[in-house]
């Protein structure tokens, strides 16, 4: 990536680099410090080790590196104001460090694309939609051990889980034996047929399955923005997800969706019930989503967002190489 970046610089004029602090693939540049580096913050991997519980010793190179490109990048974006806090407090970042948050944004599908509400009444066959990888991080354990409680009250509901296991990554496959769904089935017989998993989709099928739920949830045990919230909203789908990371400046509990504790299967169980009961406030709480999205979190706020940021940095990085000229 700095030998691709050196030859843009040379060929083509490129003023400033841009890259995710996953993976850091912008850190050589940030080090050689010829051009300025903005680092875009979202779950480090250190924070994903500590989650998991690696401490191997590549999870601690992997940290080390992470520290190094802070402390280089010459502008800090992070997605959230909790990832802001949690990035600062993990790698002992100064208060002062020149950052700018800007959210995530998605563009808005067409009015007209937008699914009418169903108006289904409790008793009538109702779906709740899950989309994400199946692994510990996402809470995937709390949704298994909460989904018998919600058939149990209502045997109409149907849970459609649309992500690729990941238990041979995240240990549970080591600790248990078995990947996730063949772990669900076995565990939970008795609900097998209102269960559907179905692993990795295409976006078409994304967008369709996004279309037809009546409840979108995704319980994970933290996230550094949610962007699958603003995805399910997108369709004025009422959301459940928990009160972590930077989940809540997301959902608005009671108003888009609501929020509960990270891996309580009980308290997600109720909450899933508590829409499955209640067609007005599903109706409600996705209106309100899909407003909220318009209102904060589109494709095109977060590019002006990005646009000022560079502009800043580049006039500010021509400023000092002029005075050092100068000299």
């Amino acid at each position: 990536m700095h030998e691709k970046a050196r030859r843009l610089i040379a060929n083509d004029g490129v003023q400033l680099l841009d890259s995710p602090l996953w993976q850091m693939e912008g850190l050589v540049t940030a080090v050689d410090g010829r051009l300025p580096v903005v680092a875009r913050l979202q779950t480090s991997m250190r924070q994903l080790a500590m989650i998991q519980g690696d401490r191997s010793t590549d999870a601690l190179l992997f940290s080390q590196m992470e520290q190094t490109f802070l402390h280089r990048a010459m502008h800090l974006v992070p997605n959230s104001r909790a990832t802001w806090k949690q990035v600062q407090e993990i790698y002992r970042l100064p208060g002062d460090a020149p950052s700018t948050i800007i959210p995530h944004g998605i563009k808005p599908v067409p009015e007209e694309e937008v699914p009418p509400f169903a108006w289904k009444e409790a008793g009538e066959p109702l779906t709740i939609l899950y989309v994400g990888r199946l692994e510990k991080r996402k809470g995937v354990q709390a949704l298994f051990e909460a989904i018998p409680l919600v058939v149990q009250r209502h045997p109409n509901v149907r849970f459609v889980l649309a992500g690729e296991d990941n238990s041979l990554h995240d240990g549970f496959r080591q600790a248990t034996g078995q990947d996730y769904p063949t772990y669900f089935r076995e565990k939970y017989p008795d609900v097998q047929a209102q269960v559907s998993f179905l692993g990795r989709v295409s976006d078409e099928k994304l967008t369709e399955l996004y279309g037809a739920c009546d409840v979108f949830v995704a319980p994970s045990l933290y996230e550094s923005f949610g962007l699958i919230y603003l995805e399910a909203m997108n369709y004025a789908k009422p959301v459940i997800g928990c009160q972590a990371g930077g989940i809540p400046e997301v959902v608005n509990h009671g108003v888009t969706g609501l929020l509960v504790e990270p891996d309580a299967h009980r308290p997600l169980a109720e909450a899933l019930i508590t829409l499955v009961e209640s067609p007005q406030r599903r109706y409600e709480m996705g209106q309100a989503g899909r407003e909220r999205l318009l209102r904060s979190f589109t494709h095109l706020q977060m590019a002006q967002g990005f646009a000022r940021v560079y502009r800043a940095i580049i006039h500010a990085h021509q400023q000092h190489q002029a005075k050092e000229g100068a000299l």
